[in-house]
């Protein structure tokens, strides 16, 4: 045995003898305290498990519930002991090609040896407690830990004969433009390529990508797809898609699926280069636009591209079933919507022309619709404010009734209009919600100025801090939303007819909720009730909660509905934010 010591009681030591290594491994077991990690080589489970001092000091180790992680290969020959070792180390996992021996433990002694034969003790064993040495393994010991995975998976795989799973990353671009070429070439079926920039694509043409490709896909017969962004608009550039689409017809021949290409919009653009081979191994390149460039698919002089190792980034290599299944299905998704997405293009631009002759139209019908009213309302007025107690006070009371909802139907498509153009403005000042609610109730009880119902509707405020409560925002707008709920709830109240109109306060928020006790909301409407239109009345044109919502909404507040849980009517509430009494 030799031995070192510095200061801090720090040592390192190495010994030689099989009887000494198999004792101090047994030691390191019997002390450790806290936690145990250890890496080892292939041939280290068998001679845990056949060293039968060592195999039971490890079992007691998992007895007194110490935490411990081993990483080592699996193979097929060691594949019983790794088995062994899974039931007494809380987690086992593999690694590939794992040479040599160390472990750390309890983060205060580091030990290591080198590859031995297979059941026998290592011909060498060093023990340190030097506090960097121990740090520096422990740090190593987890970015292998990361690199690692559960051994159980490896187990399966060797037992079900399955392929190992990989996922690689590679940084080399010369590494990278090997892979590409061995995976185009190994193709049996089918390549589905999505260029990530437009000059890689176009570079490929020069390059003689399709007489490449043409003569795999006529040696084995594979189908091949290609996705690349479209480039802008201008005469150089449609000559060479002129082109190009030429030369796909000259290769496919009367086989026009041979090789096929298609232009991805700029929204449906992935920002890094797929390259998926039969569905079964996939290529994920990330290309580095800020740099001008390309991505070689197919070459035979690797290496010569430096276009390529300009562009190059990292790339992602696996064939894994669920990464290459789900890399397949994002570039069929995009092969099937970009015919989705033209027609869809074609009917959007269509449907807004409409759309804007139709906002027109309404807007200024509603100006035409609105200029008429305001004479015949004021005038109506008038003169039923004159014959009150005559024989034609009631005839001119209708007409004061009806011309009041042809005005809140013009102001209601207006304020439609100014909401759609976000041109909704509000008049703030500071007002008392409680006389502004009670204002409301007031006038819709009115048969003239309001619904001409013999409704009971009732305020009550439930908190003693709704007396009173002040409120900046636009009283005028705010009382639109309170009447626009009443007559939300009037048209859906018939019998035993009580509408109440509550108050609460909750933190900073004043809570207006309007309850009534009708047939509820219908499940039909339930999810677009604030949407333009909606609406289950023959009465009224649905517009009057979607103004509420935005009106409530640039207060900065909230508004929502229920059904109610006794299974009578419904409650609608909206919040406004408050400063204080």
């Amino acid at each position: 045995m030799t031995s070192s010591k510095n200061k801090f009681d720090e040592t390192t030591k190495v010994l030689h003898e099989p009887e000494d290594i198999i004792k101090s491994a047994i030691k390191l077991f019997n002390d450790v305290r806290e936690r145990i990690d250890v890496c080892a080589d292939y041939t280290t489970p068998s001679s845990h498990y056949k060293i039968k001092p060592v195999w039971y000091a490890i079992k007691q180790v998992k007895n007194k519930g110490i935490k411990t992680r081993f990483i080592t290969e699996v193979t097929d020959k060691n594949l019983f002991y790794c088995k062994q070792l899974i039931k007494v180390f809380d987690e086992l996992r593999h690694l590939d090609g794992i040479k040599g021996n160390f472990g750390v433990a309890d983060g205060i002694e580091y030990r290591t040896s080198p590859t031995a034969e297979e059941n026998k003790p290592p011909s060498q064993y060093v023990i340190s407690t030097v506090k960097t040495i121990v740090e520096q393994q422990q740090y190593f010991f987890e970015m292998l830990w990361a690199k690692a995975i559960p051994a159980s998976q490896r187990m399966v795989e060797i037992e079900q004969g399955l392929e190992r799973q990989f996922i690689k990353t590679i940084e080399d671009p010369i590494q990278i433009q090997k892979t590409i070429r061995d995976l185009v070439r190994s193709a049996s079926f089918e390549i589905s390529i999505v260029f990530s920039k437009s000059d890689e694509f176009y570079n490929q043409i020069k390059t003689g990508i399709i007489e490449q490709l043409d003569n795999l896909s006529t040696s084995k017969e594979v189908k091949i797809k290609i996705l690349t962004p479209q480039i802008s608009a201008n005469v150089d550039n449609i000559n060479i898609q002129e082109q190009i689409t030429k030369i796909l017809k000259q290769h496919n021949g009367q086989n026009q699926h041979k090789i096929e290409l298609r232009y991805l919009d700029k929204s449906l653009q992935t920002k890094v280069t797929i390259l998926v081979v039969d569905r079964k191994l996939s290529l994920v390149v990330e290309s580095d636009r800020e740099k001008s460039g390309h991505l070689t698919i197919v070459t035979e002089n690797i290496g010569e591209d430096a276009n390529y190792h300009q562009s190059a980034g990292l790339a992602i290599y696996s064939n894994i079933e669920s990464t290459v299944s789900s890399l397949a299905s994002i570039f069929e998704i995009l092969w099937r919507q970009i015919d989705l997405y033209e027609e869809l293009r074609d009917l959007y631009k269509e449907l807004k022309v409409r759309d804007e002759a139709q906002k027109d139209f309404i807007d200024i019908a509603a100006h035409e619709l609105r200029n008429p009213i305001q004479p015949i309302l004021g005038i109506s007025e008038i003169l039923h404010s004159k014959a009150e107690g005559s024989e034609n006070s009631e005839s001119l009371a209708v007409i004061v009734r009806n011309a009041k909802k042809l005005h809140r139907l013009a102001e209601d498509i207006l304020d439609v209009t100014r909401i759609e153009k976000q041109s909704l403005k509000l008049n703030r000042e500071w007002f008392n919600l409680k006389e502004t609610i009670k204002g409301v109730i007031k006038d819709s009880k009115n048969p003239i100025i309001g619904f001409n119902c013999d409704i009971n509707i009732k305020f009550k405020p439930v908190d003693e801090g709704f007396e009173p409560v002040f409120v900046h925002g636009d009283r005028y707008r705010i009382s639109q939303v309170i009447a626009n709920l009443l007559s939300n709830a009037i048209k859906f109240t018939d019998e035993n007819r009580l509408i109440t109109i509550i108050g609460t306060i909750r933190d900073t928020l004043a809570i207006i909720s309007v309850r009534d006790n009708g047939a509820g909301i219908s499940p039909e409407i339930f999810s677009k009730l604030f949407s333009k239109y909606t609406s289950k009345s023959y009465q009224g044109t649905g517009l009057g909660l979607y103004i509420s919502k935005n009106i409530v909404q640039a207060h900065g507040g909230k508004i929502w509905a229920e059904n109610n849980t006794d299974g009578k009517g419904s409650t609608f509430s909206f919040s406004l934010p408050i400063d204080g009494n």
